[in-house]
Formats: C-alpha cells, sequence, structure tokens
C-alpha cells in the first residue's frame, strides 16, 4: 500500500471455454473511492499478471509471464508496463524516485542474482563474501541524500545468509 491508499495484488479468473475452465492471474491495484474500493486491472501482457509494491507516484513493481515489469500511470490509467529484466526476473520493491530492486528467479538457486534497475540499466548487485547466490527484497531511501539501502539474502553453501548496508547510488 502506499501513501495514497493504492494497494496492489491480483485476482484469478476463471474463463470457461465449451468444458475446459482456465485459470488465469490478473495483477490489480485498487484505489480507495467514494463508493468503495475501486478495482484497475493492469495492461496484460502475458498469461499470468502479478502485482508486488506499489510507490507513491503510483507505479506498480510485478511480474509477467517470467519477466520483472513496472507499470505507470498515465492520466489515472495503465498501459503497457516496462520490461525491468528478463530471463525469469522477479521484482520485490519500487521507491519514489522509480528505481527497482529484484532478483533473476532462477529454479537453480545458485543461478539467483540480485539486481537494481534505474533509468532503463540494470545492474547486478555483487555477492557478500562467500555467497553464491542473492536475492533483494526492498530498497529504502535516505531522503537527504537519495541513496537506496538495499535489504535481500543470499545462499552460502546450503546456508541462509542476510545482508543489508549496501548502498546504492
Amino acid at each position: 500500500m502506499n501513501s495514497a491508499a493504492h494497494i496492489v495484488g491480483e485476482i484469478t479468473e476463471r474463463i470457461v471455454v465449451g468444458r475446459k475452465t482456465e485459470t488465469r492471474v490478473q495483477a490489480v491495484i485498487w484505489k480507495a473511492a467514494a463508493a468503495g474500493w475501486q478495482p484497475v486491472l493492469l495492461k496484460d501482457v502475458g498469461a499470468e499478471n502479478r502485482a508486488y509494491d506499489v510507490n507513491d507516484a503510483g507505479q506498480v513493481a510485478g511480474n509477467s509471464s517470467g519477466n520483472a515489469v513496472l507499470w505507470t500511470p498515465s492520466d489515472g490509467l495503465y498501459g503497457t508496463p516496462v520490461i525491468v529484466h528478463t530471463s525469469q526476473g522477479a521484482l520485490s520493491k519500487v521507491d519514489r524516485w522509480g528505481r527497482v530492486v529484484g532478483y533473476t528467479s532462477a529454479t537453480t538457486p545458485s543461478k539467483r542474482r540480485a539486481w537494481v534497475w534505474e533509468n532503463g540499466v540494470v545492474t547486478v548487485l555483487p555477492f557478500p563474501t562467500g555467497a553464491i547466490a542473492t536475492v533483494a527484497t526492498t530498497i529504502m531511501i535516505d531522503l537527504s541524500t537519495r541513496e537506496g539501502l538495499i535489504a535481500g539474502g543470499g545462499m552460502q553453501s546450503g546456508l541462509a545468509l542476510v545482508f543489508n548496508g549496501e548502498i546504492y547510488n
């Protein structure tokens, strides 16, 4: 939820075609309105869309058919999202300036890599000492410097690690 009381999530649709029933996951943002919560579906770009975070500008971080995507509102509507990362990209958080952190969600843990996206550029984050895999789960902002403090975790020889304190500028 952001400060404008926008909540993101997903709905599951059941589509009946003849005797066959299919399910589809669709990303959605709910906005507070006089008559209650108003759902707005985010533009479909794949078979499955999920929304994970929304910033105060209304930008929504999510995932669509294995791609990390960012939906941005224009006149209150959400069009086709920007593909932030492919190759099983997963988004975690979007900060107030539209910077996004996420990770490659490869099925092989040793191929998971944390990254940050800003102005159309993906930067893979360095490994903490001894790590063989990393994920970035949040970005917090130092408002005086505009630097992001990225938190997440990793794996080291089968053990879980937690890292934080990575300053991204």
